[in-house]
């Protein structure tokens, strides 16, 4: 093929060996650096240029969870606010009654009856253990959207324990007890001995 070319284009005996001995030579240089690249493995711009793609990755990742913490720590301080302070005590417990009901009545949740209890957590003697125990009727979903509300919480809440039953024959409407649970830290005096 490429001898019919270089007839073609009237090149003569001794000039079409010279072209073909370039044309191989070419031909087989290419070749090498390409094998070369495969045996020499990556250079070092290509390892550069990879690592700085995986610290770009880092980089954004770690700006997105500093943005949450930013975004959770307005929370917390937006709640403690509402709550007067950092100390637990009536104020917060009395909010979290509230806060309980509240988001009870804001997911569709009949609340008949809550109670609040107060009781000195054994594990951790500078707390005290805070329990809402509400009697309530609700369809499925409205449960399940009240116990996700309850998980987003900027206070630490939790259920303790959770009793379901069907009052009537309607498969989607539930009745039970549900018991909310958090701890404050006990109010000090200056000396440091609790109120």
């Amino acid at each position: 093929m490429v001898i019919e070319l270089l007839e073609r284009l009237n090149v003569r005996a001794e000039e079409r060996r010279v072209a073909i001995c370039i044309f191989f030579g070419f031909f087989l240089m290419l070749n090498g650096l390409w094998a070369w690249r495969f045996y020499a493995g990556d250079t070092d711009w290509a390892k550069k240029k990879s690592e700085i793609n995986k610290a770009q990755s880092k980089t954004k990742k770690f700006k997105s969870d500093l943005d949450d913490l930013e975004k959770k720590n307005k929370e917390w301080e937006a709640y403690k606010q509402r709550t007067g302070g950092d100390q637990g005590g009536g104020r917060a417990w009395t909010d979290l009654h509230t806060r309980v009901r509240n988001l009870a009545r804001t997911n569709k949740l009949k609340v008949g009856r809550s109670t609040p209890q107060e009781t000195d957590d054994p594990e951790f003697p500078s707390f005290t253990k805070k329990t809402v125990n509400l009697d309530f009727t609700a369809s499925d979903n409205s449960l399940v959207n009240y116990l996700v509300a309850l998980a987003k919480e900027p206070q630490m809440v939790r259920v303790s324990s959770l009793t379901i039953r069907r009052p009537n024959n309607n498969p989607k409407i539930l009745a039970g007890n549900i018991s909310v649970v958090a701890s404050f830290e006990k109010d000090t005096d200056p000396e440091g001995k609790d109120k």
